[in-house]
């Protein structure tokens, strides 16, 4: 995503448009037979997998428990606020 923006100036509209200077294929969805889900939302976009549920919720967070050493990427922003690169363990 950050080699497109730099590229072109902004995010792309879809994942096809990073094909195939960027990447070779879409990533697959790890829980689906589909690819990741895309959108542009504002001046960022929402990358993300419809989860271990089974449920496209459009990319919304849902309260999870983590174990040590997870890395978790949630609300990335254009300007880096909001980036969370760990998450705390909760019990």
């Amino acid at each position: 995503m950050a080699v497109y923006r730099a590229e072109h100036g902004d995010w792309p509209e879809s994942l096809e448009q990073l094909l195939p200077e960027i990447l070779q294929t879409v990533p697959p969805d790890p829980w689906s037979d589909g690819p990741l889900k895309y959108r542009r939302e504002g001046d960022g976009f929402v990358l993300y997998s419809i989860g271990d549920d089974l449920e496209d919720d459009g990319g919304v967070e849902y309260e999870q428990y983590y174990d040590e050493g997870d890395v978790v990427v949630t609300n990335l922003e254009p300007d880096g606020e909001k980036i969370d690169l760990g998450a705390d363990d909760e019990e």
